[in-house]
């Protein structure tokens, strides 16, 4: 998924670059596919960080995502310059370059061994619960006593065969035999042996898990992450334009908007440090960061990164959590799409940009208010070993 984004990421910088005459031809080539090339990246990463790693999952991810802030750091002036080298379309063909870096990275990505172990075992569950009728060759009849230690003995000896491992998994403490205890062939046993119906495992398909919403620790999550980033991206689109009505030049403007990265990136990884600490309520911290945004914006922001997909992991089970993280993102992408054409509208209405960051920061005061009510609602989940349904029979 990660090439595939790089691939779909870097197609929609050039094709931008070659066909977009137009804001509606834009929309399309930057906006759609190029906006899902990203989706597809990021949430690759941020999911594999979280599959990867348990009692170090909040400094994991803060160290994951911390490029964002050092790609603001550095992309902010980089993009201006080469925009003024090589026009707006020369340098969105060599961002499009950039993007392809992607597609190295997703060749360096792997599952965990106890992902791939539990797909083993699911696949051989279906195996043998497909109702396929087993067939094995009749031994020589041996005259046994027919007692139950005997029974697993004379299996114990097919211990490699799918008939040893679908018995074991089925058998129950009630056996009927024939009625005179013959001796019997493995087949006779088999057919002797009452097996309890096992209807096959339906596995649960968790790619568009609306049911979340209607679980109320993540419709609060899902509502305070709408207001967050109706309200965060003003600063980004618009901080340089308020910068050149006061006067400022377009290197100073992006200079600024740089150096929120820094803060940015310093605070990523501290709080990533911090979030795995016994000593760190998650939630109120994340709570208090988006309260405090509003004066410390690169530092306390950070905390959406570190702490989102930690929050999520306490709040729903492993087996949900790639379809929890993509709803996320797209409650992320709701507020991306509302909050800048609001932004903008209050700007044409007051003619400045003043009303528009007040606004922003009273929606992020209001997502961390939100954001305290969680752990009210929130339910305790089984362990990961539990959850991820590895067991070994």
């Amino acid at each position: 998924m990660t090439i595939l984004g790089g691939v779909l990421g870097a197609a929609g910088f050039v094709l931008s670059a070659v066909v977009g005459s137009s804001i509606e031809v834009l929309l399309l080539t930057y906006g759609v596919i190029t906006g899902l090339g990203m989706a597809l990246c990021y949430v690759t990463a941020v999911v594999g960080v979280a599959y990867w790693f348990d009692k170090k999952l909040s400094m994991a991810n803060g160290l994951g995502v911390c490029g964002t802030g050092i790609g603001t750091f550095i992309m902010a002036p980089v993009t201006q310059l080469l925009i003024e080298t090589y026009s707006w379309r020369g340098a969105t063909v060599l961002l499009g370059g950039v993007f392809l870096q992607m597609c190295v990275c997703g060749a360096l990505m792997r599952e965990p061994q106890y992902i791939l172990k539990q797909r083993k075992n699911q696949r051989n569950n279906d195996n043998n619960n497909s109702g396929e009728t087993l067939r094995v060759q009749e031994p020589e009849k041996v005259r046994r006593s027919l007692t139950p230690a005997p029974l697993e003995g004379q299996l114990a000896q097919h211990r490699h065969s799918l008939t040893y491992r679908g018995a074991m998994v089925c058998l129950q403490p009630r056996r009927e035999f024939s009625e005179d205890n013959r001796a019997t062939s493995c087949p006779d046993l088999l057919l002797q042996v009452k097996l309890p119906s096992r209807a096959p495992v339906q596995r649960p398909h968790y790619w568009l898990d609306a049911g979340l919403f209607l679980e109320p620790a993540f419709l609060l999550l899902s509502v305070s992450t709408l207001l967050l980033f109706m309200s965060f991206i003003v600063p980004y689109l618009y901080l340089a334009e308020h910068l050149l009505r006061k006067g400022y030049t377009d290197n100073e403007a992006a200079f600024l908007i740089s150096v929120i990265g820094v803060p940015n990136t310093l605070a990523m990884v501290f709080l990533g440090w911090a979030g795995d600490k016994p000593w760190l309520p998650v939630s109120k911290t994340y709570a208090v960061c988006l309260i405090v945004c509003v004066i410390f914006f690169g530092l306390s922001f950070a905390a959406n990164y570190s702490f989102t997909p930690v929050l999520l992991v306490q709040l729903v089970a492993m087996e949900r959590f790639s379809a929890a993280y993509g709803l996320m993102l797209l409650v992320q992408g709701a507020g991306n799409l509302i909050g800048p054409p609001l932004a903008g509208m209050i700007s044409d209405l007051t003619g400045n940009w003043d009303l528009a960051f007040y606004l922003a920061g009273v929606l992020t005061v209001i997502a961390g208010f939100l954001t305290f009510l969680i752990p009210l609602y929130s339910k305790p989940l089984p362990s990961r070993k539990k959850s991820s349904g590895v067991t070994q029979v």
